[in-house]
């Protein structure tokens, strides 16, 4: 989902084919929606357009950034065609604890077409994965499975800010690594057999604190906000990988 600022302006000016037929006209958009994770601040819709037009959002945490649209329009207005373009969004980082939409709408008159960016709750979970609902409502974290003899596993995130790791005091789980910064990170951590007669659970919470989401407290302190992913973890009874 990262992209260049340089190659989507280049490609937003840019069209792919023409038909001077006036009555050949069309918009629509390349997805129906599109899905970031809550920490990423920029982002870019793709859309299919013979009109001049202009691109809109209904929600105010996600924005068009629209630096190039009257350059585009007089592109559309002096050689008609059918135009392949791209719009970038400036999107507030997630810290609300559910998913969010957005309808981008590029609005042609009579051809106009929308499409849906889904922010995430959650932020970029690769082990294990993050799972996004058949009806688009809610994302969840995937439990991440252990077997019952001590050993050791991982978990794989990305994250655009810095980040903390924790489990409640008195965890089976320790953590060999509890902070570091940006980037795809891989934490290890040990576990040892369990003693239970059954599966036991824990939370490993990760938090990533944006620079940008500080606010002010009732006691005049700065108080600074994070985006909270919350990773289920199970370990199986020790005698079986299985309930």
């Amino acid at each position: 989902m990262k992209k260049s600022l340089l190659l989507i302006a280049v490609a937003t000016l840019a069209f792919v084919a023409c038909n001077n037929e006036s009555e050949f006209h069309q918009t629509y958009m390349a997805k129906q929606y599109q899905v970031v994770y809550a920490d990423q601040t920029l982002d870019s819709v793709r859309y299919t357009t013979t009109e001049t037009h202009t691109i809109s959002s209904d929600a105010s945490w996600c924005t068009p950034i629209d630096q190039y649209q009257a350059s585009i329009n007089k592109q559309i207005e002096a050689h008609p065609g059918i135009y392949e373009l791209a719009v970038y969004l400036n999107m507030k980082v997630n810290t609300t604890g559910k998913l969010r939409t957005a309808k981008i709408t590029v609005n042609g008159g009579q051809y106009t077409a929308s499409a849906m960016v889904i922010q995430l709750a959650n932020l970029e979970v690769e082990r294990p994965q993050v799972t996004l609902s058949p009806d688009l409502s809610g994302d969840t974290i995937s439990t991440l499975g252990l077997q019952g003899l001590a050993n050791t596993d991982s978990i794989i995130f990305h994250t655009q800010y810095p980040w903390t790791l924790s489990v409640p005091e008195g965890s089976f789980i320790t953590l060999r690594k509890t902070s570091g910064e940006a980037g795809r990170n891989v934490v290890f951590f040990d576990y040892p057999k369990n003693p239970l007669t059954e599966a036991r659970q824990e939370i490993i919470t990760l938090k990533a604190f944006p620079t940008t989401t500080r606010r002010q407290t009732s006691d005049d302190e700065l108080s600074e906000e994070y985006i909270l992913t919350q990773i289920p973890i199970k370990q199986f009874k020790a005698e079986s990988i299985k309930d």
